[in-house]
């Protein structure tokens, strides 16, 4: 099938290993198998996926690590892995045209890869519920992902520093979600935010008293 563009076999019932042969299509543009009763981990090198820019691997009952070669795909634009039980770091990524990422509902562990402050066109960040740790710099994070429209932290360790000096706006950016994300002091980086429609700051270990007034 080395012409084969496209495949969907998402909401299935397929069980046992992913097949070896549908990670070296070399015309394939879209790969998406969610919903499925998976055995296994992803393979760990493999490099015959030149095309492929959506990639949906999500309730799939996977387990292992990610394997790098997956962020360094040169045209992956949209990586779907929520809801697997992927464990260990995330790794680099040195391909500029990922645009949305879904690793939330895993074990990941580890910090956020600095490669990921440089995904300019990045508009859907979300790494909820894992146990990543590690320092957030929130405004140098806004700072350069200019593009953000949905950014989800939310039931991780990080520790986030937050300077209150916000000298930029932020008008994509339209989802905030940093619950269970220890949060000590209130984010004023809020101001930036100036089309923002969902905000959920809960569960923190605040003492902010009345929020102030940057709504």
């Amino acid at each position: 099938m080395s012409k084969l563009s496209a495949l969907s076999l998402g909401r299935n019932r397929f069980t046992g290993q992913l097949p070896s042969s549908i990670f070296n299509l070399p015309q394939v543009l879209s790969l998406a198998f969610q919903h499925n009763n998976f055995e296994g981990s992803l393979p760990e090198f493999k490099n015959g996926l030149p095309k492929l820019s959506y990639l949906d691997f999500s309730s799939c009952f996977l387990n292992g690590t990610i394997p790098p070669w997956i962020f360094g795909l040169p045209s992956l634009q949209f990586l779907y892995l929520q809801n697997n039980h992927l464990s260990g770091n995330i790794s680099e990524a040195p391909s500029k045209s990922l645009q949305s990422i879904d690793l939330g509902g895993n074990s990941l562990s580890g910090s956020i890869p600095r490669s990921f402050y440089d995904l300019q066109k990045m508009t859907d960040l979300r790494l909820s519920s894992n146990t990543l740790n590690g320092v957030v710099e929130i405004d140098l994070l806004f700072s350069k992902l200019r593009s953000l429209e949905l950014l989800d932290l939310s039931g991780n360790n990080f520790s986030l520093i937050i300077n209150n000096s916000v000298n930029f706006a932020l008008p994509t950016l339209s989802t905030l979600s940093l619950s269970s994300c220890n949060i000590k002091e209130f984010p004023h980086v809020l101001k930036a935010f100036v089309n923002i429609q969902i905000l959920d700051l809960s569960h923190n270990k605040n003492s902010w008293g009345s929020p102030p007034m940057v709504f």
